[in-house]
């Protein structure tokens, strides 16, 4: 019941009003089952934790849901669910209700394990057991049981555990499982591990049956089938583009360390060029997929409340925060970088990632209400493009530089879009900033919950803590 009343649609309650409501089942749960958490190892329990780590996940409490799924695992551990020899022991039923608890907890694993930046409890070596089954069969039965009504969920299921698999290739591999290192990889090391990572990435996709294809935002605003169907093809998607996105971040990141001086490329700057040209086309092309189709969810649950497409608000966030991010990167390396050396088609991609940006923005905003941290990722976004903008505005007034661009503003929630002629780079930049904020939410200055003025160093708090999104 917290997790239905937390994750339920925003069309009428915001997420205060929500989570008022679930802190009472949360609370009332957890008095029920602390005693046995904390003494009893049982299939129960851990199902009981999975979903507490769950619930936490969506109300910034990320110490909390670390601990708690820390101990899950080793309660999953003790009771032997990663061990297809200890599951051999139980009947079919009871085999597949644990082999699903288990693999529960090794994607909740790896979903902590992306979003907190840390390193993954479960190696991917302890992950042996067998995918589940949607038909159980019985010893002697007539006919072979389902698992639920819905095929697709198993289906569904099991691609999102071969998907995170290649994210845990791509957290293992770029990323040092989540373990700084002082040491720097050789740039064509990465570019190497990137271009085979991303060969999984498509055996993956080249390997989803019809049902469970990947979709675009076209289909959602004109479903057909089964809505649950195309929830799993929505959520599948997002999290393919994602992966997809993390997976090239390595190679923007050294882009970003270059520019200042950070590391030493004059060795390596054919290569970085040529990785450059792959992660930048790979990362707009899925950081723009995934705010079209986000907002198209959006628009059409604002048409048929009863009917959402998206996952739970807080991954929809992550996911469209870490898109507008990594568009943000590329934009500066663009203006960093003259146009003919770094980029021939400068100008149409710019208009593209402007484009992208002011989407992102008022995706973010409109993803849920009352909600403090989609708040203050909407307004960083907003911020950080402002910034970007008037960095890019000083370095034309400094070499003389000064044209002039159309300005189209973000379309208010009627539609209405102003066009306001031309501006100066170097000036204007507080009405075009103005005309960004114009849309967001009228009390954005304020927290929600508190009334306590928005405050910069606080957001950047939670930058240093990692704890931005939880």
């Amino acid at each position: 019941m917290a997790m239905a009343t937390s994750t339920a649609s925003s069309d009428r309650l915001g997420l205060n009003d929500r989570q008022s409501v679930s802190e009472v089942y949360y609370r009332r749960a957890k008095a029920l089952s602390m005693g046995q958490m904390m003494t009893v190892a049982n299939l129960e329990v851990v199902q009981v934790m999975l979903l507490m780590s769950q619930y936490l996940q969506g109300s910034q409490r990320s110490i909390q849901t670390w601990a708690i799924h820390g101990v899950a695992v080793k309660a999953a551990l003790e009771l032997g669910l990663h061990s297809e020899l200890a599951l051999q022991r139980n009947g079919p039923l009871e085999r597949e209700v644990r082999t699903r608890t288990w693999y529960g907890c090794v994607m909740l694993d790896r979903t902590l394990s992306m979003t907190f930046g840390r390193p993954p409890i479960i190696p991917q070596t302890y992950i042996r057991t067998s995918l589940p089954r949607h038909l159980i069969q019985e010893p002697g039965g007539p006919e072979a049981s389902r698992w639920s009504k819905v095929e697709g969920s198993t289906l569904f299921w099991n691609l999102s555990i071969t998907l995170y698999s290649v994210m845990t290739a791509v957290i293992d591999e770029l990323y040092e499982t989540n373990i700084a290192s002082s040491v720097t990889a050789p740039l064509s090391n990465t570019v190497a591990t990137v271009i085979h990572v991303n060969q999984k990435l498509a055996r993956w996709q080249a390997a989803l049956p019809p049902s469970m294809v990947l979709v675009d935002a076209a289909e959602v605003y004109q479903p057909t089938g089964s809505a649950m169907a195309l929830k799993f093809r929505v959520i599948l998607t997002l999290r393919y583009h994602n992966i997809h996105i993390l997976s090239h971040r390595p190679i923007l990141d050294r882009c970003l360390q270059a520019l200042d001086g950070s590391v030493d490329v004059t060795q390596e700057s054919t290569t970085l060029q040529q990785g450059w040209y792959l992660s930048k086309e790979a990362c707009l092309q899925s950081a723009e997929s995934i705010v079209r189709l986000i907002a198209a969810c959006k628009s059409f649950s604002e048409k048929r409340p009863t009917i959402s497409f998206l996952g739970a608000w807080w991954f929809s966030l992550y996911f469209t925060f870490n898109a507008a991010l990594t568009i943000v990167a590329i934009k500066i390396i663009e203006q960093s970088y003259s146009p003919p050396t770094f980029e021939p088609g400068y100008t149409n991609s710019s208009d593209q990632i402007d484009e992208i940006l002011r989407n992102a923005v008022n995706c973010i905003a409109g993803l849920d209400r009352q909600n403090q941290m989609v708040d203050k990722c909407a307004k960083f976004t907003a911020t950080l493009i402002m910034m970007v903008q008037s960095l890019q505005a000083s370095r034309d007034a400094a070499s003389g530089n000064i044209t002039c661009a159309p300005i189209v503003n973000i379309a208010p929630p009627n539609g209405d879009v102003s066009q306001n002629g031309s501006m100066m780079h170097n000036g204007g930049m507080d009405e075009a900033f103005t005309d960004l904020m114009g849309f967001l939410p009228s009390n954005f200055n304020d927290f929600s919950s508190t009334g306590a003025p928005y405050a910069m160093s606080e957001l950047m708090g939670d930058l240093a803590t990692g704890d931005l999104f939880w």
